[in-house]
């Protein structure tokens, strides 16, 4: 995936349930840290993976049917926004201070535009334990 991919699907994510903060987790969080990197895995993956921060249930369902893998927005693009429950990745507690924050845009939300932001969290993770440090 591009970068210009990762913000239009989480642009579409937002549009879709009209939220407006985003963290991205997995190897797309790579390019919101590192926009320019040129790693393989990174570039060639289908999908990118994230949560609202203020994610709700109710979201799962209706974002996974809009735009997860085999559903209408990936048959149209040829990649996936695969949203992910928040207490997926444990991050330590002063996780926000050492994100990547970024405007990609602006969406309407109850007839208002508001600016769209992801977070990307600069963090590694310790395959022994499970945990990101």
């Amino acid at each position: 995936m591009t970068k210009e991919q990762i913000n239009k699907g989480v642009l579409e994510a937002a549009s879709l349930i009209r939220s407006t903060e985003f963290v991205i987790i997995g190897s797309q969080a790579v390019q919101g840290l590192h926009p320019d990197i040129q790693i393989d895995s990174v570039l060639n993956s289908e999908d990118v993976d994230l949560f609202p921060t203020d994610y709700r249930e109710s979201m799962f369902i209706v974002m996974h049917e809009r735009l997860g893998f085999e559903y209408e927005f990936w048959e149209e693009h040829g990649y996936y926004v695969e949203i992910v429950r928040p207490e997926l990745p444990r991050f330590p507690t002063d996780w926000r201070d050492r994100a990547n924050s970024e405007i990609i845009g602006k969406v309407d939300v109850n007839g208002e535009k508001h600016s769209v932001t992801a977070l990307c969290v600069n963090m590694s993770w310790d395959r022994s334990t499970g945990l990101y440090y």
